[in-house]
């Protein structure tokens, strides 16, 4: 079975596109609310760490 979902969330950092977090999966719809939100809080705190660099 082939990836059926998939969710991508950039990561900026000083206003620039440094990396981004991919998630496939292999079920159509995944992915709660929740762990939508805490993904992009996950990718947020990323970019302050990068920009801590």
């Amino acid at each position: 079975m082939g990836v059926q979902s998939e969710i991508v969330i950039p990561i900026h950092a000083d206003g620039e596109f440094v990396a981004q977090l991919d998630i496939d999966s292999h079920t159509h719809d995944p992915f709660s609310q929740d762990e939508v939100v805490f993904l992009q809080r996950l990718c947020t705190r990323l970019a302050q760490l990068w920009n801590e660099t």
